[in-house]
């Protein structure tokens, strides 16, 4: 069986990252393709609610604050709970 790479979550997740960094709004109707990816992943729950919640917020905040948080995302070593929320503050 061969499976589209577009239809992976990796593409999707990278595709939306893409889209943050290079400084455009990802699109919102991408986003319940890239959550239903994301269903079908071995990560813990805890961690696929929090995935979730950066895809919306990133989705949703103004594009600097999505870039924020992409950064915090992809940034090595230890990542919080408190800490992303201290990022989506400000």
């Amino acid at each position: 069986m061969v499976v589209d790479p577009r239809e992976t979550f990796y593409f999707r997740e990278r595709k939306f990252c893409l889209d943050i960094a290079s400084g455009q709004r990802p699109r919102m109707r991408a986003l319940p393709g890239l959550l239903s990816k994301l269903v079908g992943q071995s990560l813990s729950a805890r961690n696929k609610i929090a995935m979730t919640a950066f895809f919306l917020l990133a989705s949703l905040t103004p594009n600097q604050r999505g870039k924020d948080l992409l950064a915090y995302r992809l940034k090595t070593g230890h990542r919080s709970t408190f800490g992303f929320l201290k990022e989506m503050i400000g």
